[in-house]
């Protein structure tokens, strides 16, 4: 299911889609063309190509997860 949607995003035109697993402490990121990248604290994760200058902490990301 979730694959299915990844694929209707970006043939919708996505440029950028992120799927972040808070249980598994990682964020895999799709782009068009391109295969999926996944990142990990204390990786950042950047959305430069749609929002340049738009970056996030990700073990902060995940501990503010953790939080809620």
């Amino acid at each position: 299911v979730v694959m299915r949607r990844v694929a209707h995003y970006l043939q919708a035109g996505v440029r950028l889609l992120w799927l972040i697993d808070p249980d598994e402490g990682q964020v895999t990121i799709w782009q068009p063309g391109e295969s999926p990248q996944v990142v990990t604290p204390p990786e950042k994760l950047s959305a430069e190509a749609v929002l340049p200058g738009f970056e996030i902490d990700t073990a902060r990301l995940f501990a503010s997860a953790r939080e809620a």
